[in-house]
């Protein structure tokens, strides 16, 4: 229970200090960090060992937390450098007023942001650095974090603390009609990457094919390059960057538009031609999840370089194409579990995973100024349905990947914002945690860490309980991975 990435569940050893768990990691693992989140009562003082060893070796101490601790609290570790070679981890609690329990144990390998749970959202650093992100144009809903600056640091370590607060691991942030230098990849390099706190998520690309398609086509493979040259030199590089068993995601948007001027050969050609670019010049193996559209044809997939599918773009289209509507959230609802129950379906049929990307609403009457009547369209908010669907979408990801996208974190322009805000407080990343069981991270113990010294060597890990003492849990059985183990 321990290790199966449920924070609401917990193991229990059924007796007082002291009590020890063991997991079986499968393979000897370098671990870079570890969470133990506790489950406690009555609050009180404790000692807790952490040991660990290779197949065949003897046990090491390496890490005691001591201190004050309640239920709730995170103990966090992150040794100077990696644990080496371990296999068997061993949590002893030594002293403590409460029977011995936990929540959750996260142990994290070297791709330490590589998640058993990617939960992400679309997050928009355009605010205070746009005309379209000035705080003075009409919006429905206001953050309670006020009218914040996206180039500030401050700003996304606040939004990066909430985020943990409610299990959401991952931000995407967007490229394409995003540009290379422009003000709002600036406010990103200077706010979100400079964040205190931002080695506590992932960030990956969500690219636009604005800078590829719509221009003279003869220069957009040149532009595609160009625009993954800098990315792979300013963001790939960046510690927090989302990797799969090393390998940088990206995600493509829009592929049928793509389709339209290349045509669809041509498209699977120019993204195996990146990824060959990419691997020449960086020594690097893009992972690439492409986003269709509710009504593509499959045919794309013969020869596709994609390890992956979304659905993204076209939205209207899917709920009848008409502006003059309000649509009612259980209308939106209904149509995406039929769209991606099919590209589910097609994408495990073709050894691809799957990515659903889930939306709270749309309403951007307020802001809207360009006078596009293709844009002017409204999905009214039904929190309960927002809850139902998530649930749908969350069972729906595929095992490897294991990714849960929502739209967006903070777009106020278009009111699909599940950030904190004054109108629904957060009830919309309450649905979201609900959802999805990812564990939330909130280091708030008054425990000590003292380190000893690291073991030997590798780089996988699955978590597994083998064994206990005095454990009173008759369902004790493997659990899936804990968050942050490859």
């Amino acid at each position: 229970m321990a290790v199966d990435g449920l924070a609401m569940t917990q193991w229990g050893s059924g007796n007082f200090a002291p009590q020890w768990l063991e997991i079986d990691l499968g393979t000897p693992t370098d671990i870079s960090e570890i969470a133990l989140l506790v489950a406690q009562y009555p609050e009180g003082n404790t000692t807790h060992q952490v040991w660990g060893r290779g197949p065949g070796e003897s046990y090491q101490l390496l890490i005691e937390f001591s201190g004050y601790t309640r239920g709730g609290d995170w103990l966090v570790y992150t040794p100077t450098t990696p644990w080496q070679g371990v296999q068997f981890v061993r949590i002893e609690t030594i002293a403590s007023p409460s029977w011995v329990s936990w929540k959750e144990i996260c142990l994290f390998g070297v791709d330490k942001f590589i998640s058993s749970k990617h939960v992400g959202v679309s997050y928009m650093t355009f605010w205070g650095v746009t005309d379209f992100g000035s705080w003075s144009l009409p919006r429905i809903f206001t953050p309670i974090l006020g009218l914040y600056s996206s180039p500030d640091p401050q700003t996304a370590e606040a939004h990066i603390t909430t985020a943990m607060e409610y299990g959401i691991n991952l931000f995407l942030l967007d490229f394409g009609w995003v540009q290379p230098g422009d003000q709002i990849d600036l406010a990103a390099q200077s706010g979100l990457l400079q964040a205190e706190n931002v080695d506590l998520i992932n960030v990956c690309i969500f690219y636009f094919p604005d800078a590829v398609v719509g221009q003279d086509w003869s220069q957009g493979p040149d532009r595609l390059m160009a625009d993954f040259d800098y990315v792979a030199q300013t963001y790939f590089t960046h510690p927090s960057y989302l990797r799969v068993n090393n390998r940088p995601l990206v995600i493509v948007n829009d592929l049928p538009v793509y389709w339209s001027e290349p045509g669809v050969s041509e498209t699977n050609a120019l993204f195996a031609e990146l990824k060959e670019h990419i691997s020449t010049n960086y020594s690097l193996d893009l992972y690439l999840i492409g986003g269709v559209w509710h009504d593509s044809e499959v045919e794309f997939l013969q020869g596709n370089p994609f390890d992956g599918l979304t659905v993204w773009g076209n939205l209207w289209s899917s709920l009848g194409n008409d502006p003059d509507r309000t649509y009612d959230y259980s209308e939106y609802s209904n149509a995406y579990r039929s769209i991606w129950a099919r590209w589910h379906d097609v994408a495990v049929a073709n050894t691809l995973e799957f990515v659903p990307m889930v939306m709270p609403g749309f309403d951007n009457l307020a802001y809207e100024t360009s006078g596009d009547d293709q844009y002017r369209y409204v999905i009214e908010r039904d929190l309960n349905e927002f809850a139902s669907l998530s649930r749908y979408a969350n069972n729906l990801t595929t095992d490897n990947l294991n990714m849960l996208l929502f739209f967006t974190w903070n777009d106020f322009n278009e009111s699909t914002s599940i950030e904190p805000s004054n109108e629904y407080g957060s009830s919309y990343l309450e649905a979201a945690r609900s959802s999805t069981g990812t564990p939330t991270i909130t280091p708030t113990s008054t425990a000590t860490a003292t380190p000893q010294l690291p073991i030997r060597s590798i780089s996988h890990c699955c978590g597994r309980a083998v064994g206990d003492r005095g454990c009173h849990d008759e369902n004790s059985r493997p659990g899936r991975a804990p968050p942050g183990c490859r």
